[in-house]
């Protein structure tokens, strides 16, 4: 389990071999996302008005 953290995001490291670690959002983290809401929206309408398309970047690499 996370520890409780003012944070965004929560570090949990587990005492195993191998090591593990994994991270979490937050109650604070995942109420980002509803003020992120907007700018997804705003991002997605851009590309279809510009005629953009997303492209992955790692599919670029040679």
């Amino acid at each position: 389990m996370p520890r409780r953290s003012p944070w965004l995001a929560a570090l949990f490291i587990a005492t195993q071999v191998p090591p593990k670690v994994e991270y979490s959002l937050t109650a604070s983290g995942a109420s980002l996302n509803e003020a992120l809401g907007p700018l997804g929206d705003w991002g997605r309408e851009r590309l279809h008005r510009e005629g953009l398309e997303v492209c992955d970047v790692d599919s670029r690499r040679p």
